[in-house]
């Protein structure tokens, strides 16, 4: 045998454990690539549970703040009813049209009773100057101008004809 030169049967076991190693090598790399995988799993898993309560969350405080804002338009409307009727009519209705929660609900009924009980007919900037029924309740005229009086019935039949206030 030259010097340098291994037996065959040492060369075999170099050989065979070489292989043994590049085999231990390949076997833990599957197992932490099998573990990786799992945790990645589960990573994903808690990523949409997550995705899923953030929507949630996000929708509730969505649905919260329409209900505050309803709130605030509503007590804002009731706090100018008596100098600004229109607007704060208009208040009311976008209280509701925000959120119809009950305190938008029993506002819009307060004034609309109001406006009712009183005879109020709120126009905001119109060229209508003020409204008047007949006795029989089957006529209506709006003054206008300030000098006619186009004369109107309920149904929405004009009845065609002009006076002077």
């Amino acid at each position: 045998m030259r010097r340098g030169e291994l037996p065959i049967s040492r060369r075999r076991h170099f050989f065979i454990a070489v292989l043994t190693v590049i085999t231990l090598i390949a076997i833990t790399a599957v197992a932490f690539a099998v573990h990786y995988a799992a945790s990645a799993r589960q990573f994903a898993a808690s990523a949409r549970r997550n995705a899923t309560s953030a929507t949630y969350y996000a929708a509730s405080a969505s649905r919260q703040h329409a209900v505050a804002l309803s709130r605030q338009l509503a007590a804002e409307s009731l706090a100018i009813d008596q100098s600004q009727p229109v607007t704060a009519r208009q208040l009311a209705v976008a209280a509701w049209r925000v959120s119809p929660t009950g305190q938008a609900r029993s506002l819009l009924i307060t004034l609309l009773t109001e406006q009712q009980r009183k005879g109020m007919l709120p126009s905001g900037h119109s060229g209508v100057d003020d409204v008047a029924f007949s006795p029989d309740g089957k006529e209506s005229c709006l003054t206008w101008q300030s000098s006619l009086i186009p004369a109107r019935r309920p149904r929405g039949r004009s009845a065609r004809r002009r006076m002077r206030a």
